[in-house]
């Protein structure tokens, strides 16, 4: 009877170890934050001499997290000009023509990687002059032979009807050395640009046209902004006339001007 007692016994301490719950595993603890990468974001990517630019720095750690609480210290390149800062942002104003680079670095944590962040600015200068014209105007795309170069030379052919004395509204488009148009624009008031100078002279047969020191045309004027009107009746045989623009940019160290392209312009009757 013992032995049939302590056989039940066993088999339902089985059953029981069988139908209990679990023991659950040992949970893995979560790594800490470690500062991984440094991501720099700016108010602007190009910028003409002279602007103002923001640099803003953003931890993330290995998660592609964003950390808090990270400060950090700037550097670049070129010869920037510090205006402003906090703990994650710096303002610069670009003084120096060129590609410059940003770093930020990490100044209050550790940082056994030597993890920073940087960025690419590019810093324009006045290096072109391009003259347009209003779609309304009455003005095409056109080239003139230039026989010194032997080739070609783009322009722009505009009509001046005498019979209505409508006023030509031109256009100018400053450029830096990427190609990229200044930012801002010349817009005749801001202190690192000066006024365009336009020139009016003669077109000399065969193409060539003054464009140094000729002679003022008579009845025939342009305004600062590019409007150009003919006051009286000029005699269609005193045209067809030339006139080009010059911007002078005195940010040091880019001190120097442009001349733009030649609009040639047609007295009609």
């Amino acid at each position: 009877m013992l032995i049939v007692l302590l056989a039940f016994a066993l088999v339902g301490c089985n059953a029981a170890n069988k139908t209990g719950t679990p023991t659950p595993p040992t949970p893995t603890p979560t790594p800490s934050p470690t500062l991984t990468s440094i991501k720099i974001s700016s108010s602007s990517t190009t910028v003409s001499v002279g602007a103002n630019v923001v640099f803003t720095a953003t931890a993330l750690d290995q998660n592609k997290n964003t950390m808090s609480g990270v400060e950090f210290t700037f550097s670049t390149s070129l010869a920037e000009t510090v205006v402003g800062t906090t703990a994650t942002s710096v303002t610069y104003t670009a003084t120096t023509p060129g590609t410059d680079y940003i770093t930020a670095t990490p100044g209050n944590i550790g940082n056994p990687s030597d993890v920073t962040g940087s960025a690419t600015l590019n810093i324009g200068s006045l290096a072109s002059v391009t003259i347009g014209y209003l779609p309304t105007e009455d003005c095409t795309q056109s080239s003139f032979y230039d026989p010194f170069t032997k080739s070609p030379v783009p322009d722009i052919q505009c009509n001046f009807h005498l019979s209505s004395l409508s006023p030509i509204q031109l256009t100018l488009t400053a450029y830096d050395q990427y190609g990229d148009a200044l930012t801002p624009q010349p817009d005749w008031l801001n202190p690192l640009i000066l006024p365009s100078t336009w020139v009016l002279g003669s077109v000399v047969p065969g193409g060539v046209y003054c464009a140094g020191n000729c002679a003022p045309i008579p009845g025939v004027s342009i305004t600062p902004a590019g409007l150009l009107s003919i006051t009286n009746a000029v005699p269609v045989a005193n045209g067809p006339f030339a006139v080009s623009a010059t911007i002078s940019q005195l940010s040091s160290p880019t001190t120097g001007s442009e001349t733009s392209n030649f609009v040639v312009v047609n007295i009609l009757p």
